[in-house]
């Protein structure tokens, strides 16, 4: 039974043929299987998840719920050893993304994305947004997309797939200028944080 248009996308991301039933076993071994070449990858490229996940056998994976006995990364390790996390080159690095604490002076915590990352995100935005929305239909972004690799940025270049048209107008900082601009996009969709959205619904 096909539930969302995803369903059709994650089947031929977990290699499965036109007419096979998506069950949660298949799902879950499909999983578990990416999770061990994930681990064997970072341990392999990563100097910090060589060190991190030195005491975890490849082999201890079931199912996912055995995630839970893998050594968490904290908040002080993405702010004293992202380089260290790197798996590739810092040449092949696309975006990164630096991340305040808000009323601290604490180091910034750093994510690092490779190309082949974002157009991962692109794909699945591509693909979770016709689950909301029909081609041809116009959608407002309230969320940040001025910078190249941001997440309203990718999500424009994932509705362009679909012959949408995305319009970033970035978080509401002015709800009348954003009920102002909506107006004059007439859009069918909107996609931004949920309290924001809450208070362009109640706005007068």
């Amino acid at each position: 039974m096909i539930i969302t248009p995803l369903d059709a996308w994650v089947k031929a991301k977990i290699g499965q043929r036109e007419g096979q039933t998506l069950s949660a076993e298949k799902l879950y071994r499909y999983q578990t299987d990416r999770l061990k070449e994930v681990i064997a990858y970072v341990r392999k490229n990563s100097p910090f998840y060589r060190n991190h996940l030195a005491g975890v056998s490849q082999d201890f994976l079931s199912c996912p719920e055995d995630m839970a006995q893998l050594p968490f990364t904290t908040e002080a390790d993405l702010r004293g050893h992202y380089l260290d996390m790197l798996c590739v080159s810092q040449s092949d690095i696309s975006r990164v993304v630096t991340l305040f604490s808000s009323g601290s002076t604490a180091a910034p915590k750093r994510l690092f994305f490779t190309e082949t990352d974002l157009e991962l995100t692109v794909d699945f935005f591509h693909h979770g947004m016709t689950t909301l929305t029909d081609p041809g239909s116009r959608v407002m972004i309230f969320m940040p997309g001025k910078t190249p690799g941001s997440i309203g940025d990718l999500l424009k270049k994932g509705l362009n797939r679909m012959n949408s048209e995305g319009f970033v107008y970035g978080p509401v900082t002015d709800p009348d200028d954003a009920m102002d601009a909506l107006l004059k996009f007439k859009a069918h969709c909107l996609v931004g944080l949920p309290v924001q959205m809450l208070g362009l619904a109640r706005h007068p």
